[in-house]
């Protein structure tokens, strides 16, 4: 088993969680500001989670089981919260949220989804 995860923390008082179960899985978190939160969970092999925070309590959450699955949080901002949930394979998710106070969940069931939120 192969499990990757690379945190870049800037600024004080952030957190992340993250629980991996599978191969080659891989969550990347960078955050900037303060009191960010992300979390995520990976079930499967070969998918890959992006979380990028700037701003001040933005709230990131992932969920991926399956294979081979991508998802991409963008926030930058306050109070912003991005909620994806993949199930299935092969599901594409990207989501940019801009400014403040930005809600967005994204649920993806089955195999090969692709979903943009902007």
């Amino acid at each position: 088993m192969v499990t990757l995860l690379y945190l870049t923390k800037k600024e004080p008082l952030n957190v992340t969680y993250h629980e991996q179960t599978g191969n080659d899985n891989l969550f990347d978190v960078d955050q900037n500001g303060d009191e960010n939160f992300s979390t995520g969970n990976q079930i499967g092999n070969l998918n890959r989670s992006d979380l990028d925070q700037a701003g001040d309590l933005n709230t990131a959450i992932s969920f991926q089981n399956g294979d081979s699955n991508f998802s991409n949080i963008s926030q930058s901002g306050d109070e912003n919260l991005a909620n994806t949930t993949q199930i299935g394979n092969m599901n594409m998710s990207e989501v940019f949220q801009i400014g403040n106070l930005n809600n967005s969940t994204v649920m993806q069931n089955g195999n090969s989804n692709t979903s943009n939120v902007s």
